[in-house]
């Protein structure tokens, strides 16, 4: 019996979708579709770049991860020329919980042909050895998973090819320090971060005097459509990622909140009273007269977040005692 045509043209398509799968599970970041502020920040060649935005939209962790294992390879995600292996590399979380998070997504990217088989990894304790998690690749490059618990302290004596921030360090003398400790290997450092959780004013001042290139943009539809297509992401149940996406996610998020966490500004905005109704000028507001001596006194605390301020205005009254 001889096979219909048909039959032969559908098994050669299976070949090469297998083919195709064998070779995005062997390479992935070759297979990324990137989105357009991931395509920017990982065309920069800056030795000090951030990507920066809301949470859980344009895959900031994904792009500064695939960038790390890139130059670890010596092969650029994107192309760019990069130093030769062997290089050293440290990720630095904010906690080991969150980087729990942090070596799924690595672990997923990473081109395990490459990875000395001595490297292990398992979803719940992370890369081995779990109190200093540590890839290996074949070409003598390794990637260490840091926290900013361990302080400052612990970057001495070490020198390093690239060091990624994921979120920003509380502490700006960490920052300042692994700064120091790329220098000597002409270096890179990264960052990938929302702003909250972790003071970000002076980020704000080195993005602002040019020392850091920072790569940001508010979330519009257009920010969810891969470079060199037409159609948005989907979510892993398949919902388009379109603007109807945009809305459902502001609408879950306070509106003062949204400017951070949708957006990734710099800073939360109120609008209006935090309160309602809290603001009665017919009850706090009163005419008051001052005698020569006295003062009053505002004091402010700002606080870490809206809702957290706290102002006392005091009336100092001088006095005086007689001689």
């Amino acid at each position: 019996m001889v096979a219909h045509p048909a039959h032969h043209a559908l098994a050669d398509v299976a070949d090469c979708l297998s083919i195709i799968g064998a070779r995005r599970r062997a390479r992935p970041i070759d297979h990324v579709a990137w989105l357009p502020l991931q395509y920017e920040f990982l065309s920069d060649s800056s030795p000090i770049k951030q990507i920066r935005a809301g949470n859980q939209f344009v895959g900031k962790t994904w792009a500064a991860l695939a960038e790390v294992i890139g130059r670890c390879l010596g092969r650029h995600p994107l192309g760019l020329g990069v130093p030769p292996p062997p290089i050293t590399a440290w990720v630095v979380c904010a906690e080991w919980s969150q980087s729990l998070g942090i070596q799924e997504k690595l672990a997923e990217l990473l081109p395990w042909d490459e990875v000395d088989p001595r490297t292990s990894y398992d979803a719940v304790n992370g890369f081995s050895p779990t109190k200093r998690p540590c890839i290996k690749f074949r070409n003598g490059s390794r990637i260490w998973i840091k926290t900013t618990k361990q302080d400052a302290i612990s970057f001495a004596g070490a020198t390093i090819d690239v060091v990624l921030f994921d979120e920003p360090p509380k502490a700006q003398r960490t920052f300042v320090e692994a700064l120091q400790r790329i220098q000597e290997r002409s270096g890179v450092l990264l960052l990938s971060y929302t702003p909250v959780n972790a003071p970000t004013d002076y980020l704000r001042e080195l993005v602002e005097a040019g020392t850091i290139s920072d790569h940001w943009r508010r979330i519009t539809p257009a920010e969810l459509i891969p470079v060199g297509r037409t159609l948005p992401l989907r979510t892993r149940n398949g919902r388009l990622k379109d603007q109807a996406y945009i809305d459902h996610r502001r609408s879950l998020t306070p509106e003062y909140e949204q400017p951070v966490v949708i957006d990734g500004e710099w800073e939360f905005r109120g609008d209006g009273a935090y309160f309602d109704g809290a603001w009665d000028p017919a009850k706090h507001v009163f005419r008051a007269r001052l005698e020569k001596w006295d003062h009053l006194v505002l004091g402010i605390d700002h606080g870490d977040r809206p809702g957290k301020q706290v102002a006392v205005l005091m009336e100092l009254k001088a006095r005086f005692d007689e001689e």
